[in-house]
C-alpha cells in the first residue's frame, strides 16, 4: 500500500527510499498526518459503532450512519482541500503527472468518498435519523 501511496501523493514519500532510518517528522506530511488522526481516533471508533449498531439494529443506527459520513466528507476537504487551494494559488502540487493514475486517485475516488456519504446522510433523513421519532419511510 505505500508505494501506492507514494504514487498518489509524493508527500508519502519522507523517508521512503531509507525505511530502516527513522526520519524526522516532515510538515509537508502535517495535512495528511492530520487526516490519519482523524480517521484513527474518530472515523474508525465510529465505524465500529455504525457496525455494531447495525448488527442489533438500534433505532439511531441511520444517525450515527449521517454523522459518520459527515465525518467522511469533511475528511475529504481536509485531505485533499490543501492540494486544491495550492493548485488555484499556481503552486505546485504532489499529485501524479500520469492522467491516468490521477484521475483513479484524486478525480474519482473524492466523488466515491463525497457522494456516498451525502446519500447515507438523505436515507438517514428519510428514516426519520434514528431514535424511533418521527415516521419513518421505506427506501
Amino acid at each position: 500500500m505505500r508505494k501506492l501511496y507514494l504514487i498518489l501523493d509524493s508527500k508519502h514519500g519522507v523517508n521512503f527510499s531509507d525505511q530502516a532510518r527513522r526520519a524526522a517528522w516532515n510538515p509537508e506530511r502535517a495535512t495528511l498526518d492530520s487526516v490519519y488522526w482523524a480517521e484513527t481516533t474518530v472515523h474508525v471508533p465510529l465505524s465500529w459503532l455504525a457496525f455494531y449498531m447495525y448488527g442489533t439494529r438500534h433505532p439511531s443506527r441511520y444517525l450515527v450512519e449521517a454523522f459518520l459520513g459527515g465525518v467522511q466528507f469533511v475528511g475529504c476537504f481536509g485531505y485533499y482541500g490543501p492540494e486544491v487551494l495550492a493548485y488555484l494559488h499556481g503552486f505546485e502540487t504532489s499529485w501524479p503527472a500520469n492522467r491516468v493514475i490521477w484521475w483513479l486517485g484524486v478525480g474519482c475516488v473524492p466523488l466515491v468518498w463525497c457522494a456516498l456519504p451525502i446519500a447515507l446522510t438523505v436515507r438517514a433523513v428519510l428514516k426519520g435519523g434514528g431514535g424511533g421519532r418521527g415516521k419513518r419511510k421505506k427506501l
